[in-house]
């Protein structure tokens, strides 16, 4: 929604292994005023790996928003990334959007 803002720090620690995962898709909605975003933080320890799949993302027409990843990896450490975008929603008729999105 307009003005929503998810800030997620993951901490892999040392020998760790881990798997994120979205519980669904993120649904961007029309942001009338300002825009929402979600912002990530990812350390990966040594000897660590980790696999973060957010789940796909769906922009809706006239949405504005702003996704930022910061990665820090130490030496050793591995990390698998599966960002999923959708081009709007579909199978909707004459209602589809695709790629209808503001930014």
């Amino acid at each position: 929604m307009d003005g929503d803002a998810h800030l997620i720090h993951v901490d892999a620690g040392s020998g760790t292994r881990a798997v994120v995962v979205g519980q669904s898709a993120t649904r961007i909605h029309p942001s009338l005023h300002g825009f929402s975003t979600q912002q990530w933080n990812v350390h990966v320890a040594a000897d660590a790996v980790l696999v973060v799949l957010p789940g796909p993302a769906i922009p809706f027409e006239g949405c504005r928003y702003y996704q930022r990843v910061a990665i820090d990896l130490e030496p050793g450490a591995g990390i698998v990334w599966g960002d999923i975008w959708l081009a709007g929603r579909y199978a909707r008729g004459e209602a589809s959007e695709q790629f209808q999105f503001r930014h």
